[in-house]
């Protein structure tokens, strides 16, 4: 009968390509990064300063508990010091 003609076509197509910086998607990691990052970030900061705010005034009320402690004994030395050399 007829004889079978194959058809050969060739697609061109043309492919754009985006640039990461014009990508959507890029902008929309982006945008949701910074959305994820800033309250992050601030929090970090509050919780750091509010740290060592709390680890400063539970030093000094050490410090100050310890220099109670250290000048009683040192009253009592000087008493007993002082009592010695009455005596004599």
């Amino acid at each position: 009968m007829g004889k079978k003609v194959q058809k050969t076509s060739v697609k061109q197509e043309t492919i754009k390509t985006i640039a990461p910086k014009d990508s959507i998607k890029t902008k929309l990691i982006c945008l949701i990064a910074a959305l994820v990052a800033v309250p992050l970030i601030i929090a970090i900061i509050v919780s750091y300063n509010s740290s060592t705010n709390k680890a400063k005034k539970d030093a000094l009320n050490l410090l100050e508990a310890n220099a109670r402690i250290v000048e009683s004994e040192f009253s009592e030395m000087v008493e007993k010091n002082t009592a010695m050399l009455e005596s004599q």
